[in-house]
């Protein structure tokens, strides 16, 4: 035990792309939290002008949400050792069901 330490390997550095995947993660975290904070705010929304604004709020972050997941997706083509951990993030929502498939089929 106590010549055990002596033989111990270095821990591989971090993935320079690893930042970057963190990055998208925390950019698509804020908006599906930003969404559901909408869809509860579209619940007491009256007025049609209020209505409207808070629909193309929610239009706006639709197309967001699916740019960011094209961007993890092609991100994730050229670091396939982070796909499985990201494809559990990408469960978040339910939209995310094509391109958790499409990562474990290897068909991205």
């Amino acid at each position: 035990m106590m010549g055990a330490a002596p033989d111990l390997e270095p821990d591989a550095g971090a993935d320079k792309n690893q930042p970057l995947l963190k990055e998208l993660q925390v950019a698509r975290t804020a908006l599906i939290k930003d969404r559901t904070r909408l869809l509860n705010r579209l619940k007491t929304r009256t007025l049609p002008l209020t209505r409207r604004r808070t629909g193309a709020r929610m239009e706006q972050i639709k197309r967001q949400l699916a740019g960011l997941e094209r961007e993890l997706l092609a991100l994730l083509r050229t670091f396939p050792a982070r796909a499985r951990g990201c494809v559990r993030t990408l469960g978040v929502t339910g939209r995310a069901r094509s391109p958790r498939r499409s990562v474990a089929r290897g068909r991205w």
